[in-house]
């Protein structure tokens, strides 16, 4: 009996030994499998940086070959410039198509060019940033082109300032008289008008008439013919 429980004994203290054994391998297991399941999540976590780092090293190329294409074209727009159409309904037109701001202020330019009589009516097309220098260029170029011819007159001594844009205006070198007075005070030549025969190209700039008949362009004038003598 004695030597019996001493095998259950010796039976039991291995039972506790294996169970010991196999706890321990589990943890060892446990251990093992939660450390690679931490090393394969880094290998992860690190494959997913350098996509994330090859993508965007791909999008920064792609914007480098995109930054040498050329630039869209600027927006184009149509106005329709109806026949006989005054420098102030033009200026109303551009404006309400955003080609000028102050459709006044172009009205004034085209006066002082002399170009209110040129404008060519139908469609152009302008891109949205043109200048009103290059607008009124473009609208008038036809105009201009047909019109051309000499035309001669003559500045009577005295004649005041008032007189002479009305022979201007008589020889169609103007269309408004007393925007020619103004750009001539406005100036500070409003006494120089030099007297004498005139030949020029119409058409004719306002400006550069102002400048001819005042002196500025170093052209001078035909001396005016003396008065003929009358008989005894």
């Amino acid at each position: 009996m004695k030597f019996f429980n001493q095998i259950l004994s010796g039976l039991q203290k291995i039972f506790h030994l294996l169970v010991l054994l196999l706890v321990l391998g589990l943890l060892v297991y446990v251990v093992i499998w939660r450390i690679d399941h931490l090393f394969t999540a880094t290998l992860g976590d690190k494959e997913s940086l350098n996509l994330l780092y090859e993508l965007q090293h791909s999008k920064e190329d792609i914007e480098n070959l995109t930054q040498d294409k050329p630039k869209k074209a600027p927006k184009t727009i149509l106005v329709d410039i109806p026949t006989g159409a005054s420098p102030e309904e033009v200026g109303q037109i551009l404006a309400q198509a955003g080609l000028v701001e102050d459709p006044t202020y172009f009205s004034q330019m085209v006066l002082d060019q002399g170009l209110e009589g040129y404008f060519t009516p139908g469609l152009f097309e302008f891109e949205e940033d043109a200048s009103q220098e290059q607008i009124i260029e473009d609208l008038t170029q036809e105009g201009l082109a047909k019109a051309q011819e000499s035309i001669e007159f003559t500045i009577v001594s005295g004649s005041s300032p008032e007189e002479v844009a009305s022979l201007l205006l008589e020889r169609g070198l103007i269309t408004h008289p007393p925007s020619f007075v103004k750009m001539l005070e406005d100036q500070g030549l409003i006494n120089n008008i030099i007297s004498g025969d005139y030949v020029v190209e119409k058409p004719i700039k306002a400006q550069e008439l102002l400048e001819l008949i005042t002196g500025q362009t170093g052209q001078d004038p035909v001396p005016e013919a003396p008065p003929t003598p009358s008989g005894p």
